[in-house]
């Protein structure tokens, strides 16, 4: 992600990942790169910000949605002995609910669990039908990306129909995320245009230039910034 958008919300980064220490003090955590990150956080918070909305529940709702993040990943590497990375998995799914309980955020379990259920869903398909991991993997990133625009947008009270237009957006850019993650060395047009597509959407000319810049950071060379091991 641009140095210069990072820059913009670095506080408020660093707020959330006090949050998610907070939850999580006594857990070792996988290491991040940068965009695994910070990449979800700063979709919430920018998504928020676009409204003029600040503040505890935005940062709460960003700290949640990575600990589902972390959670789900660790589900989905659990490999051939799964009992230790479900029984963390499980433990960051339940830390994310108590973020929803302490900060007022508990009117968005619905939307969350249902996506839980969705990713989950999409894991099993893949390991029955015996599929390339990765696939899943992407289209994963691509339901994360899109929750994260729409909690930040819903919580600033955006209006319903430009809600459904970022999630667009966050899904879009979710999927560019996930190839990236996946190692995969270009990016096909198809997801490229998408997500162009999908930026037509933010409402305002002038606010697209921030979001633009993510995207032209998502389409560069995997081999920058792979998914730590």
């Amino acid at each position: 992600m641009a140095l210069g958008v990072y820059e913009l919300i670095a506080d408020d980064l660093a707020l959330i990942e006090e949050y998610v220490d907070e939850e999580v003090k006594n857990y070792v955590r996988p290491p991040l790169n940068t965009w695994d990150q910070n990449f979800l956080p700063s979709l919430v918070v920018l998504s928020g910000r676009y409204y003029g909305y600040e503040g505890r529940r935005l940062f709460s709702m960003a700290a949640a949605l990575k600990l589902i993040f972390l959670g789900t990943f660790i589900h989905a590497r659990a490999g051939t002995e799964p009992a230790r990375p479900a029984l963390w998995g499980d433990y960051l799914y339940t830390k994310f609910f108590a973020l929803l309980c302490r900060d007022g955020n508990l009117e968005f379990l619905p939307h969350l669990t249902e996506v839980i259920c969705r990713i989950n869903l999409r894991f099993i398909h893949s390991v029955v039908k015996k599929e390339d991991p990765d696939v899943a993997a992407v289209e994963v990133c691509g339901l994360l990306g899109g929750l994260a625009t729409r909690l930040g947008t819903t919580l600033a009270g955006a209006p319903a129909d430009e809600v459904e237009g970022w999630y667009d957006v966050g899904h879009a850019f979710g999927l560019l995320w996930g190839i990236q993650n996946c190692g995969r060395p270009l990016l096909t047009s198809h997801h490229v245009a998408k997500a162009e597509e999908a930026l037509e959407k933010v409402p305002d000319i002038s606010g697209r230039k921030v979001w633009r810049g993510i995207f032209l950071d998502l389409c560069k060379p995997a081999t920058v910034w792979r998914l730590a091991p």
